[in-house]
C-alpha cells in the first residue's frame, strides 16, 4: 500500500452502487488520477459533500500495488468556490473548462503548469465580475499551448510556408486546424475563412501572462472558435459549450428586456 497526498480538483465523478463513487482528480503532484471513494454517498458520511465536482483541496490517497486507481481516504483545506456554485454563468464556464480537463488529459501525465492554469482560472472566475466567456477563452488558449495542442500561428499547417506580408492572405480552416496560406486554402473544400485579424489576436494573446481587463477585452468573442479548434485536435465533443452559448443568449435577452 502506498500513501500520498495531492493538491487536486475533482474534474469528474460517477456513482458506483448505493454508497460509493468513482472520481477523477487533476492534481498538482501527479496529474490526472483515477480514484475510488468508499461510502461517501451514505447519509452519515462526513465526506458526503466533499467529493462533488469542482471540490478543491488536499486529498489523502492510498494506491494498492495491484490496482490502477487510488482510494481516497480524506480531504482537507478545501476551497468552496462559492461564487461559482451560486452564479449560473460562472458555473457553466467552469463546467466547460472542467470538461476540457477531463476529456483532453491522460492519467498520470504530470504537468504542474496545467494544474496551476486550471486552479488559477477557477480562482479568477470565482472572484470576477462578468467577462466569463473571455476568461474561459484565455484558459482554453493557454491550455492548448501547455498540452501540446497549440495553434500554429507562424506557418501553414499543410505546406509549411511561413506567413508573411502582415498575414493578410492567411485563411483559417477548421479541418486543418490552422491558418492556411493562399495556395493551400484554394485546395481545401471550404477554402477557409479570411483570418488575418484573428491570427494577430491569437499571436498577441499567446504572449499574455496576466488575466487583467485589457487581456479579457482582446479575448472576447474567441470562445466558440477555440472550443471548435480543441474539438478538432482532441477528436472529441465539448458538450457543455452548447449550454454556455445558450446562457449568453439568455443574458443578452434579459439585458434588452425580452
Amino acid at each position: 500500500m502506498k500513501f500520498s497526498k495531492a493538491h487536486a480538483v475533482v474534474i469528474a465523478e460517477r456513482k458506483h452502487g448505493d454508497s460509493d463513487k468513482y472520481i477523477v482528480l487533476y492534481s498538482r503532484e501527479y496529474g490526472r488520477l483515477q480514484c475510488f471513494a468508499r461510502g461517501v454517498k451514505k447519509l452519515k458520511s462526513k465526506f458526503r459533500s466533499r467529493f462533488e465536482l469542482l471540490t478543491c483541496g488536499i486529498f489523502d490517497l492510498v494506491r494498492s500495488s495491484n490496482r490502477d486507481y487510488h482510494i481516497i481516504t480524506g480531504v482537507s483545506s478545501q476551497e468552496a468556490f462559492f461564487s461559482i456554485r451560486t452564479e449560473r454563468s460562472k458555473m457553466l464556464s467552469a463546467m466547460l473548462a472542467t470538461e476540457v480537463m477531463d476529456k483532453m488529459t491522460v492519467p498520470d501525465d504530470r504537468d504542474e503548469r496545467l494544474f496551476m492554469l486550471y486552479y488559477r482560472f477557477l480562482r479568477a472566475l470565482d472572484a470576477g465580475r462578468g467577462a466569463e466567456d473571455a476568461l474561459c477563452a484565455l484558459f482554453l488558449l493557454k491550455f492548448s499551448h501547455i498540452s501540446g495542442f497549440g495553434i500554429n500561428t507562424d506557418s501553414c499547417p499543410s505546406c509549411g510556408a511561413v506567413h508573411e506580408g502582415g498575414n493578410a492572405s492567411a485563411r483559417y480552416d477548421h479541418d486543418s486546424g490552422g491558418f492556411l496560406c493562399r495556395e493551400c486554402s484554394g485546395k481545401t473544400p471550404s477554402g477557409g475563412f479570411s483570418a488575418a485579424p484573428l491570427l494577430e489576436r491569437i499571436k498577441e494573446l499567446s504572449e499574455i501572462r496576466s488575466l487583467d481587463e485589457p487581456a479579457l477585452r482582446r479575448a472576447s468573442g474567441l470562445l466558440t472558435f477555440l472550443v471548435r479548434y480543441l474539438e478538432t485536435k482532441g477528436e472529441c465533443s465539448i458538450k457543455s459549450h452548447d449550454f454556455v452559448k445558450n446562457n449568453f443568449t439568455i443574458q443578452k435577452m434579459e439585458r434588452i428586456g425580452i
